[in-house]
């Protein structure tokens, strides 16, 4: 064999080497690079995987303060609500109580000392008494009107919370209801004596009496001053009975002016 075929058997040999090798190698890479880019794709759908948890935890975190917010507001927001419920329902009842004088001071002696007085006395009585019976029911309604509103505005607290405050509720709401009924009750009673006493003196005004130095009314006819004692004695009975039984009721009205009411002690279910 000639050196000259032996150097093309050679370059052959070297050529088909070279390809097997670069077939092999390219073989190789292929699957190198195939596996780098499952790995870099598995590496972004960990990345993505993480930074869709950290989203999400942080969203979670968001609504969480969100929802400790809103219970601390709606908290503060029960609050300002409860003491603008009391002190519309006392600002009404002051109210009502000074239209109240009006009718003690119809059966004042000084206020009787006429026949004049005695017969304005009792239109003026009547048309009080109306007054009053519509500043009563005024004074109910706003118990009606905080009921609905609490209904409606105050029920998304937290379980256990919304559990406290509904009995914190039921019983500011419930107590003061209760005693104002049972006032307002009491009340028209002693309006109603009143009444029949002006009545009387309007119809006795012939008889009628004022004794200005012991400040007494009385009845010149022996029969008809009977008549009247028992009136008395009735109005005088009712009245004490009303002030034993609401014998802080000027104190609950009329509270100091630095103190408020204290929702916390309400919260914990006092």
């Amino acid at each position: 064999m000639s050196v000259q075929t032996w150097n093309k058997l050679l370059t052959y040999g070297l050529v088909l080497i070279l390809g097997i090798a670069g077939y092999f190698g390219y073989g190789f890479y292929q699957d190198y690079a195939a596996n780098q880019e499952v790995k870099r794709l598995e590496r972004i759908k960990e990345q993505t995987r993480l930074a869709n948890e950290r989203k999400e935890a942080e969203r979670i975190a968001r609504e969480k303060e969100a929802k400790v917010l809103r219970q601390l507001e709606l908290k503060q927001e029960f609050e300002v609500f409860l003491n603008d419920f009391l002190n519309e329902v006392r600002a009404k009842i002051r109210k009502y109580r000074e239209s109240r004088r009006i009718m003690d001071d119809l059966l004042k002696p000084a206020n009787l000392r006429s026949r004049k007085f005695v017969k304005e006395n009792r239109g003026l009585g009547e048309a009080t008494i109306m007054s009053l019976s519509l500043q009563a029911d005024a004074i109910m309604a706003v118990f009606d009107k905080a009921q609905k509103r609490f209904e409606s505005d105050f029920q998304q607290f937290e379980n256990e919370e919304q559990a406290k405050v509904n009995k914190s509720w039921a019983e500011v709401w419930g107590e003061q209801q209760e005693r104002y009924k049972l006032y307002f009750a009491t009340d028209k009673e002693v309006l109603q004596s009143i009444q029949d006493l002006l009545v009387f003196y309007r119809t006795y005004m012939k008889s009628l009496r004022v004794d200005f130095e012991k400040d007494i009314v009385y009845m010149a006819d022996k029969q008809t001053e009977i008549e009247h004692r028992n009136l008395l004695i009735k109005y005088n009975s009712l009245l004490s009975l009303q002030a034993e039984m609401f014998m802080n009721f000027d104190e609950e009205i009329n509270p100091p002016a630095d103190s408020e009411l204290d929702t916390e002690v309400d919260f914990l279910g006092r």
